[in-house]
């Protein structure tokens, strides 16, 4: 196993979960499921604010948190993302705020990532409390604990990908 993907009962910053993301590989990101997908106004203001807490993220690949905008034809990413510092530390806010979305964007989404470790001892990054406001007005909201099941490459062995389903 390179990477794993979980909600975590047991370890949470707003009950009842948090999404728990391992990773056994130094050079390569775990990828967590995306967010539902959320209408926005062109060209809004918007802030995020999500909770993270980690424990032995490693170089060169830090945790982040990232936007990504549907302009009507596919998706992009929107100058919004915020990625944490190395190593481990307890529950803290990771935020960013008055970021301009492109005029011709008409949805939003989140995509959450973990970051590099080693497989004797693994990257693990929590997220919960997610937050997105336009304008100072909640637009969307995730504890992290009603993400949609969703088919994702979590292992790349020799070339193959091996897809695991996530609930």
């Amino acid at each position: 196993m390179v990477g794993k993907i979980e909600y975590d009962f047991l370890n949470w910053k707003s009950f009842p979960s948090s999404l728990k993301l391992t990773n056994k590989n130094p050079s390569d990101w775990v990828y967590g499921p995306y967010s539902a997908i959320i209408p926005i106004i062109p060209s809004s203001i918007i802030s995020v604010k999500v909770q993270v807490k980690q424990e032995n993220v490693i170089p060169p690949n830090p945790s982040h948190v990232l936007i990504g905008g549907w302009n009507g034809e596919k998706w992009i990413d929107i100058p919004a993302k915020r990625e944490t510092p190395f190593g481990t530390f307890d529950w803290a806010s990771f935020d960013f705020y008055n970021t301009q979305i492109y005029p011709d964007t008409q949805a939003l989404r989140v995509h959450v990532s973990g970051g590099g470790g080693r497989p004797e001892t693994p990257g693990i990054t929590w997220f919960d409390d997610l937050r997105i406001y336009r304008n100072d007005v909640l637009i969307y909201s995730n504890d992290f604990s009603n993400w949609a099941p969703i088919i994702i490459p979590t292992e790349i062995i020799t070339g193959v990908v091996a897809i695991k389903f996530i609930k």
